[in-house]
């Protein structure tokens, strides 16, 4: 399969940072000392399946502010193209809107992707610790990934309706709280006219059935939650795909600065020029003296 040019020489740009290394580090050794205070108490001789479940609480909800916190990645990364304006220039080199949307979200996936699975070592030890089997480790990775999809597309079509960073950012954010939270609102607001699981298309329903002792009992939860999460991601790159294609010829003009007022009131009258001849002294209109104050 051959890249097109732009996402190749993006994916060799960041892969020349060092931040994208050393990121990686960072959140494996955040997560591995996260997990030490569980792992150092007294607790693990007596009771090791309690501190095998905290550590994978704790970095299961460490995982899920990661994932999505990544909107904030992608939330810019065509809003900063159109105010450079760059965009245009991406355009020209025989890309159209979905291949532009596919390489941003290709160039900060991986980024992303990598920086994630720094978490799976440190989950592996909670199943160590006993009381964790591992196909609950399996499911809390699939849900965090499909999490980390959502936010990276949702990010992306937030800039591509955008101008500025703050904007798209903030917009992205509503995105992310609007799938958490939106299916939980509907079913109660609709509850007694279609009386409809809705709340399981929520990705809180998927995080809170991922455990080994909620998922037996109601699987489908869990899987209607990863179905519906994906589609809304999928959904979220084909309307940036779809915006970007109306848009990007965009710009935004700043508004115009508004002239301080002159301090000499004496200079909002017209401007004449004094003129001797003979021995009267005579004002006449001067239309060039009175451009050059109004300037």
């Amino acid at each position: 399969m051959t890249l097109p040019p732009t996402i190749v020489m993006e994916l060799r740009v960041t892969a020349r940072r060092a931040g994208t290394y050393w990121i990686r580090a960072l959140i494996a050794g955040l997560a591995i000392l996260a997990c030490l205070h569980w792992f150092l108490s007294p607790t693990l001789a007596s009771n090791p399946a309690a501190v095998g479940r905290a550590g994978l609480n704790l970095l299961s909800l460490l995982g899920v502010i990661l994932a999505t916190g990544a909107c904030i990645l992608t939330a810019d990364s065509v809003s900063y193209e159109r105010r450079q304006g760059t965009l245009g220039l991406l355009f020209l080199a025989s890309l159209d809107s979905r291949q532009v949307v596919l390489g941003k979200l290709a160039v900060f996936g991986f980024a992303s992707l990598y920086t994630l699975l720094g978490l799976a070592p440190a989950l592996m030890l909670s199943v160590s610790a006993g009381g964790i089997t591992g196909g609950e480790v399996v499911r809390m990775m699939i849900l965090l990934l499909n999490v980390l999809l959502l936010s990276l597309t949702a990010g992306l079509l937030a800039s591509a309706v955008s101008w500025n960073q703050s904007a798209s950012v903030m917009k992205a954010l509503g995105l992310m709280l609007l799938v958490a939270v939106g299916p939980f609102a509907v079913e109660a607001i609709s509850r007694f006219i279609l009386p409809l699981k809705l709340s399981h298309a929520s990705l809180i329903s998927g995080f809170l059935a991922s455990g080994s002792a909620t998922y037996p009992a109601d699987p489908a939860r869990y899987w209607v939650s990863i179905v519906s999460t994906h589609a809304a991601a999928w959904g979220f790159l084909a309307l940036s795909a779809f915006a970007l294609r109306r848009n990007w010829t965009w710009t935004e003009v700043p508004p115009a600065l508004k002239a301080p007022a002159p301090r000499n009131r004496r200079l909002l009258g017209s401007p004449r020029a004094v003129i001797f001849g003979g021995q009267f002294r005579h004002r006449t209109f001067a239309p060039v003296a009175r451009a050059l104050l109004r300037q």
